[in-house]
């Protein structure tokens, strides 16, 4: 299968929870995936993609010049989903596992890698009411790790535009840390209220880091509960959440 997009995106640079500078993205992507569907409902394979970025940023009245890149990278990956249905699913479980490494040695204009561990399940423990829970790891090396494949952390929903690169953690700013190193864990209950509005209760366990911590140590990590609601629409999804965590 080959693929091709195109993105443009502005990140946020935050120091202390404030937003410092802002980066602008630009980000063309081609890439051909070989593999095979086995079991049911499971994708494995490898793909290569070849990349240009442009990164450019402001902090305060000054700008940075423009950091062009071209690379090329090799992934091995195996995504497997099984959930009841897109949004507020009830039952089943993700699974997703990647790999990517770019070398100059086989002609890559950049040297890092990069690996990610997403797992979320649904279970349901009564007619309306479903358990859940996701674990996600990441970590990458590499002087020329573009900033556009750190791990980003923070926001309510998944980031459509950095796929596999920005995580929600509801008590924090969409992207407010980032870092070399992503380690989440989340536990919740999703109740239906009645027809198709839905109650979700999370706690969240997780940071970013710089590199991959050797040692387990709890002021490392933030804590944050939040609490949402949503509800099916003709139009789509609707939802709105509160949230709080430990202070750092």
């Amino acid at each position: 299968a080959l693929t091709a997009s195109a993105l443009e995106t502005p990140l946020d640079i935050f120091s202390a929870e404030r937003a410092v500078a802002r980066a602008q993205v630009r980000l063309i992507s081609a890439a051909a995936f070989a593999g095979t569907v086995y079991p049911a409902n499971t994708i494995t394979g490898v793909q290569l993609t070849a990349e240009v970025g442009r990164t450019s940023a402001e902090i305060a009245p000054i700008v940075i010049d423009a950091i062009r890149q071209t690379y090329y990278t090799v992934s091995a990956l195996s995504w497997t989903e099984t959930f009841d249905r897109a949004v507020f699913p009830t039952r089943g479980l993700s699974v997703f596992v990647q790999t990517e490494v770019a070398r100059r040695a086989i002609g890559s204009g950049a040297d890092f890698s990069r690996s990610l561990l997403d797992v979320e399940v649904r279970r349901p423990v009564h007619e309306r009411t479903t358990v859940l829970t996701r674990l996600t790891l990441g970590a990458a090396r590499g002087d020329d790790l573009p900033v556009y494949d750190r791990f980003y952390l923070g926001g309510t929903i998944m980031s459509a535009v950095l796929s596999g690169r920005s995580f929600p953690f509801a008590a924090l700013e969409p992207e407010a840390r980032s870092g070399r190193a992503l380690q989440m864990a989340e536990v919740g209950v999703q109740q239906r209220l009645g027809g198709a509005s839905f109650l979700t209760v999370r706690g969240t366990v997780g940071n970013t880091f710089e590199r991959w911590p050797t040692r387990l140590t709890a002021s490392e990590y933030l804590g944050g509960a939040s609490l949402g609601f949503g509800v099916l629409t003709p139009l789509g999804p609707a939802s709105v959440t509160v949230a709080g965590r430990s202070f750092d």
